[in-house]
């Protein structure tokens, strides 16, 4: 896997919210930050722990961690 794939799975935090509207969003995640989405257009607040789905270009495609 490159780099960026290497992270798909992996478990991340949200440092600024996850609004698809407006298409912002971004994760840290292994001290990277990436811009993100949710995978289902759905809003994930700060601090939200995600998890990666997959890459699409230079976004990770996120989605809530359940507990």
């Amino acid at each position: 896997k490159t780099n960026s794939y290497s992270i798909e799975g992996k478990i991340g935090k949200v440092i600024v919210d996850i609004e698809p509207i407006e298409g912002k969003g971004q994760i840290k995640v292994s001290g990277e930050t990436w811009s993100a989405k949710s995978a289902d257009e759905t809003y994930i607040p700060k601090d939200t722990e995600v998890v990666i789905e997959k890459i699409e270009g230079v976004k990770a495609i996120v989605k809530p961690l359940v507990k």
